[in-house]
C-alpha cells in the first residue's frame, strides 16, 4: 500500500495514541468515530493535529463547571432506526457519511481500515465495502 492511500477510522483509546501518530506520519487520512466525547478525545490525548475529522458526542462545561455530554444524533425529534447502536449515536450512519465524503467523481472511497471495540462498531462494520478491513480490538468482542 502506498503512502496516503488509505483512511483509518478508529475509536480514540489511549493505547491507540502511538498508532494514530505513526499512521499520520505515514500519510494516512485519520478520522475518529467514537461514542466517547470530544473533551477527552481532543483535550486529553493530544491527537488533534493528526485528525482530519472527529465524529463524537459533543460536550459543554455548564455554569457549575460540570462536563455535560450531548447526543450526536437528536433522537428526541426522530429515530434513525438502528437497533444495534445506542440512541445517541449510530456509527453505521456516520460511516456512510464519511464514505460519501471521501469518494471522488462517483468512484468508490479510499480503502478503509476500521478499528473498533463494541456493538456500535459492528454496525459500522456492516457498512464497509469489499476491500475494506474491520479490526476488532483484542478481548473486546464486536
Amino acid at each position: 500500500m502506498r503512502k496516503g492511500q488509505m483512511t483509518l477510522l478508529c475509536a480514540a483509546q489511549l493505547n491507540f495514541a502511538s498508532a494514530i501518530k505513526s499512521a499520520h506520519a505515514f500519510g494516512c487520512d485519520l478520522r475518529v468515530l467514537s461514542a466517547a466525547n470530544e473533551f477527552f478525545i481532543l483535550k486529553h490525548h493530544g491527537l488533534m493535529d493528526c485528525l482530519s475529522e472527529i465524529n463524537t458526542n459533543p460536550c459543554i462545561i455548564d455554569e457549575q463547571g460540570r462536563l455535560r455530554i450531548l447526543p450526536y444524533h437528536d433522537f428526541h425529534s426522530s429515530s434513525y432506526g438502528c437497533t444495534i447502536c445506542p440512541p445517541s449515536m449510530c456509527k453505521g450512519l456516520i460511516l456512510e457519511k464519511i464514505q460519501a465524503s471521501v469518494a471522488t467523481d462517483g468512484k468508490k472511497h479510499k480503502q478503509l481500515i476500521y478499528v473498533g471495540d463494541g456493538a456500535p462498531d459492528f454496525c459500522a462494520g456492516l457498512k464497509l465495502d469489499e476491500g475494506d478491513f474491520l479490526m476488532p480490538r483484542r478481548d473486546f468482542p464486536i
